[in-house]
């Protein structure tokens, strides 16, 4: 089956679940790889497929749908080789 995007609604990372939204308005979960159980937020969209052995929905990846809403600083850096820095080299917020 190809692979769907959908919203996520919820994420149970303990019992690594994301339940996710269909365009109906269906919520249904599915079983998360490592790589998502780790890093997958609110607002992504799951990329979702249903196993042709079990029958069960598995988000195997995630896209970050919205863009970056926060600002990329450096104040938690205490080394400059841990720096974020722009095109020209300087780090930001300085």
């Amino acid at each position: 089956m190809k692979p769907i995007r959908m919203p996520i609604h919820h994420i149970d990372r303990q019992s690594s679940i994301v339940h996710v939204k269909s365009k109906s308005g269906k919520i249904f979960p599915a079983k998360m790889n490592e790589l998502c159980k780790e890093s997958m937020m609110y607002g992504d969209e799951a990329i979702v497929v249903k196993s042709a052995v079990s029958g069960e929905w598995l988000c195997i990846d995630y896209n970050i749908s919205t863009p970056t809403n926060y600002a990329i600083h450096n104040s938690y850096q205490t080394d400059f080789d841990d720096m974020i820095l722009n095109e020209d080299g300087v780090p930001y917020g300085y």
